[in-house]
């Protein structure tokens, strides 16, 4: 999270957060704390404003492929990296970890490296999509994504927004989280944020938090804040909508559909 005197941002991953830190740390500075980490219980928040970021998730999901396309990131690093036969907890919870082991053993990193192998190439990124969010491979993504009930009908985007963002994530991992009626009233009841960046509009939205936050910017910092280049972004040679077939369009839909209608995103065409 990066922290100045008036405002706590909490980063998510492939939101355009690299950039609106560096934005932030040349107009209001301050300093971060970690990264795409939750607040820390009992962080003195005092008087600050809390700002999070979110993207559309079709195009969230092309990003954070093509990223790790590049060798970048904790998901690809946790897909693509050697077998890790020690850490999944058999002393706490010996059955959990005994499906951890499993997944462990059955996951081919070959496999993925070979989903990772051009960010030019939309049929690898549609399989890896479809390969994200099949059940047999919740344990690889990592994050606890498998430990949630959510993983059955709710995509990974979702899952990330809510560790990050609810005021009580924990209920992820209850039977609260086992339906999407459920999930979804999770969500409603509010997060923690006082406002959200959208990162297709982030400049706009950036200044608007920033005057929600009581923060007067001279013309030279709102030129800073417009002019800015984008940071860490990944690298792609195509349109979103050359990503999508009517398939994977439909598998966004349907696991993220409850930021999709709160956001009110649109759809990417599809080119049959």
């Amino acid at each position: 999270m990066f922290v100045s005197e008036s405002l706590i941002y909490l980063q998510l991953h492939k939101t355009g957060c690299t950039h609106i830190e560096k934005l932030l740390r040349r107009t209001v500075g301050g300093e971060a704390i970690g990264k795409h980490e939750r607040l820390p219980e009992g962080f003195p928040v005092g008087g600050r404003k809390l700002l999070g970021s979110v993207r559309n998730p079709w195009d969230w999901y092309v990003s954070l492929w093509a990223y790790g396309c590049g060798g970048h990131g904790g998901l690809h690093g946790q897909l693509t990296g050697p077998r890790r036969w020690r850490g999944h907890g058999f002393r706490q919870r010996p059955a959990l970890a005994m499906q951890r082991l499993l997944a462990e053993i059955g996951r081919s990193a070959r496999e993925w490296r070979r989903l990772y192998a051009d960010a030019a190439n939309p049929a690898l990124f549609r399989e890896w999509l479809r390969q994200i969010h099949d059940p047999r491979h919740r344990h690889g993504v990592g994050e606890g994504y498998a430990e949630s009930p959510m993983h059955r009908f709710g995509g990974f985007f979702t899952y990330r927004y809510v560790m990050l963002y609810a005021r009580h994530p924990a209920t992820l991992h209850s039977d609260v989280a086992a339906t999407s009626t459920g999930l979804k009233n999770l969500i409603d009841q509010g997060t923690l944020l006082d406002f959200v960046i959208r990162n297709e509009r982030l400049e706009d939205d950036l200044l608007e938090a920033l005057r929600h936050c009581g923060v007067s910017l001279s013309e030279d910092r709102i030129t800073l804040i417009r002019s800015g280049h984008r940071t860490n972004a990944s690298t792609r040679s195509r349109d979103l909508d050359d990503y999508y077939d009517a398939e994977t369009r439909a598998l966004v839909r349907e696991r993220d559909g409850i930021l999709i209608e709160k956001y009110g995103y649109p759809e990417p065409a599809v080119h049959e």
